[in-house]
């Protein structure tokens, strides 16, 4: 089993959207795949097309829950669902006198039936996503080509490193991932200062990344994968090459 965070305190530079598509697209190549939404707005569970109705991420990981009555199928993934009542996950982590960083990852000792775990994280820097980060394996870092994407990215990037150090040796950098891509714009310093990023801290750049597309918006108002909804397009050959260089890269 390989945990696959992905991170950026940045909103809207699709990072939603990459856990979605990363999660699908791996389950369509035969791989056993489990999400987690750990954002209280539970954007993954929507776009997946689920309520977070039953139990979600913070009984689950408050309560010491089954992993097994916890998840909902969707799109060929098991999906553990989040909606706002997550916000009381950070207050009862802060509570926790010792060992409050492992809890997700104490929580996640009980999947290993799956090959991968992708986790859509909240855009701010508090304890869940020290929780994410100390429970994972790798990091992948979506980023919008353009210069306010860009701020607090080495902030990120230098976080990672502290938990490297300090509580989880295992994590590395898969890479950065350019989102949005709007190919009519000249995106070289971007992707240029990316791949200086990477060979500093670790992992690549994936590509050309994904391609600026309005079906990108539009398959997870129907709760569905770019894979299912418009299988041909730009975006889903762009996800797909991804994928593909993601595995290549896990592979070695």
């Amino acid at each position: 089993m390989k945990v696959i965070a992905i991170v950026n305190q940045k909103g809207g530079v699709g990072k939603t959207t990459t856990a979605v598509n990363l999660s699908c697209g791996l389950a369509k190549k035969g791989y056993r795949v489990l999400a987690i939404d750990l954002d209280q707005q539970g954007h993954l569970t929507k776009s997946m097309g689920l309520a977070a109705t039953g139990n979600t991420a913070l009984e689950w990981l408050t309560n010491n829950l089954p992993l097994d009555i916890v998840v909902e199928p969707a799109n060929g993934v098991d999906v553990v669902t989040a909606d706002i009542s997550l916000a009381n996950l950070e207050l009862e982590l802060q509570r926790k006198l010792l060992d409050r960083e492992y809890v997700l990852g104490k929580a996640l000792t009980k999947a290993s039936e799956y090959d991968f775990v992708i986790i859509d994280s909240p855009p701010s820097f508090g304890i869940i996503t020290i929780n994410i980060l100390t429970a994972a394996d790798r990091v992948i870092v979506p980023f919008r080509p353009d210069f306010l994407s860009k701020d607090g990215v080495r902030k990120l990037l230098d976080t990672v490193e502290h938990i490297q150090g300090r509580l989880n040796p295992k994590l590395k950098m898969a890479g950065f991932l350019p989102t949005l891509v709007d190919k009519r714009c000249n995106n070289q310093a971007s992707f240029d200062e990316a791949k200086q990023l990477a060979e500093q801290y670790g992992g690549r750049v994936f590509g050309e990344g994904i391609r600026l597309a309005s079906v990108l918006c539009k398959a997870p108002e129907q709760g569905m994968s770019i894979f299912d909804f418009k299988p041909n397009c730009d975006a889903a050959k762009d996800y797909q090459t991804f994928i593909d260089e993601f595995l290549k890269g896990e592979s070695k």
